[in-house]
């Protein structure tokens, strides 16, 4: 069957053997049985060289993520490893009907959500031979906070990968992501581009990161949900673009508030798990610690007036503030405000409450502010509010673009940059990458 299904196809006349098969007609017409005819059949079929296989595209929707405006960029690709052509196709494969597309024969292209709800969307690519497709889930949630002409947003290029309870802090004018995993990279705001850097030493997330003398510290953290928790300072140089480690922390823990003041670092609070398996508890501490580069060495503080966790401190004039955060669970948020004189090293339980109570934010000092963007508890927040310790006065600022948790904030020349973070409540890492201005944005150049 193989040697007549070949001669249908293609006549002995017009194969590279021809010549040689007409100059040995006797001899062949002795092999005219069908033995002979498979034989010689496969030899020829051998003779024919074969057609590599086809490799199938590859193609990437975008990450899942939470939005509260109807219009949505998409931020698909396709690629072919065998260099083919492809034709690209979005469509709707989930959620309440109509959604619309700009262009979806395009990867990159906007979708306009037809109502609050959650919607897949299904990217294919085909290079003729072979499709496959790829899905993005968009939750298109009530906007959590009204706009209010307070500050500009301005997009930023996204990190290398998505990723959630992140570090994030600049030194000399670059910013550098660690946490969520062991990558450590860079960002470059002039240039506007990220590189990839030494790995940080263990892959750790809800770890809290400083700048002092222009070193990053990067300090305890947590390897597991919901422990164990770290004790290590992870000191890095980015002249060197190598790590050592500093005295550990005496009371390891991870997710606690984070601030320098005069040289030094302060670390407030934080989750901790005490025992192991079972008969385990974690909640969050009252633990207060400061830690002196120069002398390499820990000092116990007097407790926070009340625990908390998840949460970002900040110092302003003097004053170490612990705002909201919570209580080991999403749910157990707080809207508390603590202060301590850093001077008269006392505590203070001040007669005010964030506004939006939540846990996950990040926070920055703008002038004579103190700015908290995000965070989740009940949903996750693009709400940023602004709290004025000298009239004791909150006030609403423009919302996120993209609501977000499990973040930190950096500062370079009145921009507040918020780089990764978890969109949705829980785990929904992200590469998103945002910047705050209160006025018209400004680049960051400072060495």
């Amino acid at each position: 069957m193989l040697t007549k299904r070949w001669l249908t196809r293609r006549p002995l006349s017009n194969h590279p053997l021809s010549n040689y098969l007409s100059l040995n007609r006797p001899l062949i017409r002795r092999f005219t049985s069908r033995p002979y005819l498979i034989g010689l059949g496969v030899l020829l079929a051998a003779c024919t060289p074969a057609k590599p296989d086809n490799r199938p595209p590859t193609v990437f929707a975008g990450d899942d993520r939470g939005i509260q405006a109807a219009e949505v960029s998409l931020s698909g690709a396709a690629t072919d490893p065998d260099g083919d052509p492809l034709s690209v196709t979005w469509s709707q494969a989930g959620g309440p009907d109509g959604v619309t597309f700009t262009d979806k024969t395009a990867p990159q292209t906007t979708a306009t959500l037809p109502e609050v709800g959650t919607y897949t969307l299904e990217l294919s690519a085909t290079d003729g031979a072979t499709s496959v497709t790829d899905a993005v889930v968009m939750t298109l949630g009530t906007p959590l906070s009204p706009p209010t002409g307070i500050g500009i947003w301005k997009e930023q290029p996204p990190t290398s990968s998505a990723r959630q309870e992140v570090s994030y802090v600049q030194v000399g004018g670059l910013f550098y992501l660690a946490g969520g995993s062991t990558l450590h990279e860079v960002y470059d705001p002039v240039a506007r581009t990220w590189r990839t850097l030494t790995p940080l030493p263990r892959n750790l997330d809800h770890i809290q990161g400083v700048t002092v003398g222009g070193l990053v510290y990067y300090l305890g953290g947590l390897a597991g949900w919901l422990g164990p928790q770290a004790n290590t300072v992870y000191i890095y140089d980015p002249e060197a673009d190598s790590f050592r480690e500093g005295a550990p922390m005496p009371r390891g823990r991870g997710a606690g508030g984070v601030a320098v003041f005069d040289g030094k670092i302060y670390y407030a609070g934080g989750l901790y798990t005490e025992g192991i398996g079972e008969s385990s508890s974690t909640g969050a501490v009252t633990w207060f610690d400061v830690y002196d580069p120069v002398t390499d060495a820990w000092t116990e503080l007097p407790e926070m007036p009340r625990p908390r966790d998840h949460f970002h401190a900040a110092v302003l004039d003097g004053v170490f503030y612990a705002v909201g955060g919570r209580d080991a669970k999403i749910d157990a948020t707080n809207a508390f405000v603590d202060a301590f004189d850093l001077e008269t090293r006392t505590w203070t339980i001040l007669a005010t409450e964030l506004p939006t109570e939540r846990g996950g934010y990040a926070s920055a000092v703008l002038g004579n502010e103190i700015l908290i963007f995000g965070g989740e508890g009940g949903g996750t927040f693009d709400t940023v509010e602004a709290f004025k310790p000298q009239t004791n006065s909150w006030r609403a600022l423009e919302p996120m673009p993209t609501a977000r948790h499990g973040i930190q904030a950096a500062v370079c020349e009145g921009g507040v940059y918020i780089a990764a973070g978890g969109t949705k409540q829980g785990v929904g890492p992200s590469t998103v990458h945002e910047a705050f201005f209160f006025g018209e944005p400004t680049d960051c150049t400072a060495q």
